[in-house]
């Protein structure tokens, strides 16, 4: 009962609030009163009875009852005139509960017209009980009465169904961005288990040179040098420690790979929108650094969802180096589009360039120009022999790389679907 008594005061007080705030348009005795808005959408949101609209007429007499009085004016003409208005209210409110109009939002165009009729109506009891219904025998004022009417419906059915969806559509775009930034981060992961997995196999090739060698120099051993005599030994345990740390490198391969899902969340986000949020976090990225970099993007509306971790990860390593390639503002162009079973990726931006004598090693691990100006450590030089490693290895796709110094590089990288 308290709650519900609470409600009615609710109502009652922000019906009064809005009802001072009015317009008379079309030049008529009309008042385009926000106080029927408010009303409008709180008997839309609140499920409510005829005592709320009681109260709400009163509360509206009463006030303005009031605020005439205080400008001088008699108790007697005060009621007079403002007694019809708040018997619109009354009206109006009682014709939106008696039509249930509350359980019709699911048809917006019925709604309408329902508060269309309410609001005519009140009118018109308003303007009798006023001794004015001949006012309406005047084509234009009955014309200002009816606009008057759409304008003030279409006003609460848009307000209320914003306050009833905006929440659900907010929510829902929060939603995409947290998968969005889980994706980026499984992409991420993934970048770094096709790393890890290529690292086992240099460390099984190195494993196999070490035991190569042991196996020579063991066949050999009568012609070494005696103080080489435990070289064999020596040699063996170099490939045993290998081996344990191939094994190391699996393990935690393994236990990386586990954590990324073989299949994606129903609601998961179009790459487009994915690759828009990937760019929005690098630029917030460079900004954190200092730099002021704009990645303007043309991607085609028809991108596919396949190969969409391999396609992230490239992306990321591409867009961090050519990030690391600006000073400090500039601005990367991104291409993506997928055409005849073919993804191609463009990434062009206005750094310092590589100079022509290096473009053949560029894609070696280790291999940088850019280095951090506070701490003047070199970047690890990892990125581009991840991006050359996937796209050769696992895409096999094709990397071409231009680029001129001082006017800086462009990147494209072509992979057909479904590898």
């Amino acid at each position: 009962m308290k709650s519900s008594k609470h409600l009615h005061l609710m109502i009652a007080f922000i019906t009064v609030l809005f009802g001072e705030i009015y317009l008379r348009p079309f030049y008529t005795d009309f008042r385009f009163s926000l106080g029927v808005c408010a009303l409008g959408i709180l008997l839309l949101i609140y499920e409510t009875s005829f005592r709320t609209v009681l109260v709400t007429g009163m509360s509206i007499l009463i006030f303005r009852v009031w605020l005439a009085m205080n400008l001088s004016t008699p108790f007697d003409l005060a009621l007079m005139t403002h007694l019809p208005g708040a018997l619109y209210y009354i009206f109006y409110g009682s014709i939106l509960l008696a039509s249930k109009v509350r359980y019709r939002l699911n048809h917006p165009l019925l709604a309408l017209t329902v508060l269309l009729v309410a609001d005519v109506t009140s009118n018109i009891m308003e303007l009798i009980i006023r001794g004015q219904f001949h006012d309406l025998t005047s084509t234009f004022k009955l014309q200002a009465l009816l606009l008057t009417a759409i304008i003030r419906g279409i006003l609460i059915l848009s307000v209320y169904l914003l306050a009833r969806f905006y929440p659900t559509m907010f929510q829902k775009e929060e939603e995409k961005k947290k998968i969005s930034s889980w994706i980026l981060a499984q992409s991420k992961l993934y970048a770094e288990v096709v790393f890890l997995k290529k690292s086992e196999g240099d460390i099984e090739k190195a494993m196999t040179k070490a035991h190569g060698l042991y196996t020579y120099i063991q066949a050999h051993k009568t012609a070494l040098p005696s103080e080489w005599a435990d070289m064999p030994r020596k040699v063996l345990s170099i490939t045993r420690d290998i081996h344990e740390i191939k094994k190391d490198y699996r393990r935690i391969n393994e236990a990386l790979r586990a954590l990324i899902p073989d299949n994606l969340p129903a609601s998961v986000p179009t790459p487009a929108e994915l690759t828009n949020f990937l760019c929005d976090d690098i630029e917030v990225w460079a900004h954190s650094n200092g730099k002021s970099i704009k990645i303007s993007r043309s991607l085609s509306p028809y991108l596919s969802d396949q190969n969409l971790f391999d396609y992230l990860s490239l992306l990321n390593n591409l867009l961090t180096n050519a990030v690391d390639a600006i000073d400090q503002s500039g601005e990367i162009k991104l291409g993506v589009s997928v055409l005849d079973g073919l993804w191609e990726i463009t990434v062009e931006d206005n750094g310092g360039g590589i100079p022509e004598e290096d473009l053949s090693v560029i894609f070696e691990p280790g291999y940088s120009t850019h280095y951090d100006s506070k701490t003047g450590h070199m970047s690890t030089g990892i990125g581009l022999s991840q991006v050359q490693y996937i796209v050769s290895h696992l895409l096999k796709g094709q990397i071409t790389v231009a680029s001129k110094v001082g006017d800086g590089t462009l990147i494209q990288i072509t992979f057909p679907l479904l590898i």
